[in-house]
C-alpha cells in the first residue's frame, strides 16, 4: 500500500472519501464497496482533519501511522493523506471536485450517504453525482451502518472514548482503539493529537500479553511491562 502526504498523479482510480478517523465497521463498508471495482482502490483522507482545523475537537482517534497499520491488511493500493487547511477548506464543491482532477483520473468514488463537501460542507451526494456526470466518473453512496439502533460515527466513537467507554468504543470499531507509540522505563509516549481516555484504570494488551495501564494527566503508566521500543497498545476495557 503506498502512503501520500499530498495529492499524487494517479489514473483509473476508485476513490473513497472521508475523515476516516475511527475506521469503524461503517469505513469498512465503503471499503468492500470500493474494492468491488476493478483499477486503483485509494482512500482520501484528510490530516489533520476539518473538526481539528476548526478547533471542534482536540483529538483524533488514530494518528496517520496507525491507520496505515489498519488499512494495509484491506487490499487498498493506497491511501492519501491531505492536509486539511485554509486553502482546501475555502474550496467551492466544484473547485473541490476540480482539484482532485487536476491530479486523478477518476473512475469511481464511494461515499456515505450523508456526505458532504467544498466551502461549508455545501457539497452533498446528490451534486457530486451531477458533477460525476459532468466529468465523467461514476458516484456511489453507501447507507449508513447501525448497530444497537444507533448510527455509528466517529463522533460518537471518539465521546466514548473520552469517556473511557471503551468496551463499547471498540465494538463500533473494525480494529480495537489502540496507540502506537514507544515504552520507555514503563510510560507509553503518545504522540500529538492523540485522543486519550478519560483518567483511570484500564486492560491493555500488549503482544498478545494482557497488562494493567494507568491514564492520568495525559500519560499513561504500564507498571508491569519492562520492556522497551515502539509497541502498538490495545486498550481493551476500564477496570
Amino acid at each position: 500500500m503506498r502512503v501520500f502526504h499530498n495529492l499524487p498523479e494517479l489514473h483509473d482510480v476508485n476513490l473513497s472519501i472521508g475523515s476516516f478517523d475511527a475506521i469503524h465497521i461503517g469505513h469498512i463498508k465503503l471499503i468492500k464497496k470500493l474494492l468491488d471495482f476493478e483499477g486503483k482502490r485509494v482512500i482520501l483522507s484528510f490530516f489533520p482533519p476539518p473538526f481539528i482545523y476548526f478547533n471542534r475537537e482536540k483529538g483524533v482517534t488514530f494518528l496517520p501511522h496507525e491507520k496505515e497499520l489498519i488499512l494495509k491488511n484491506l487490499n487498498i493500493d493506497a491511501v492519501v493523506f491531505l492536509p486539511f487547511d485554509r486553502a482546501i477548506s475555502l474550496l467551492k464543491p466544484e473547485e473541490f471536485v476540480n482539484f482532485l482532477l487536476s491530479k486523478i483520473r477518476l473512475k469511481t468514488v464511494v461515499v456515505g450517504r450523508n456526505f458532504r463537501f467544498g466551502y461549508k460542507r455545501k457539497g452533498n451526494v446528490e451534486l457530486l453525482s451531477n458533477l460525476g456526470e459532468r466529468f465523467g466518473f461514476h458516484v456511489i453512496s453507501v447507507t449508513e451502518e447501525r448497530r444497537e439502533n444507533e448510527k455509528i460515527s466517529s463522533s460518537k466513537i471518539r465521546e466514548l472514548i473520552r469517556r473511557g467507554e471503551i468496551e463499547t468504543a471498540n465494538r463500533f470499531l473494525f480494529y480495537p482503539y489502540f496507540i502506537l507509540g514507544r515504552i520507555i522505563k514503563k510510560t507509553l509516549k503518545v504522540k500529538g493529537l492523540k485522543l486519550l481516555p478519560s483518567s483511570g484504570v484500564y486492560r491493555v494488551k500488549i503482544e498478545k500479553r494482557e497488562f494493567t495501564a494507568y491514564v492520568k494527566s495525559g500519560e499513561i503508566h504500564i507498571p508491569d511491562y519492562s520492556d522497551e521500543g515502539e509497541r502498538e497498545v490495545k486498550f481493551m476495557k476500564k477496570i
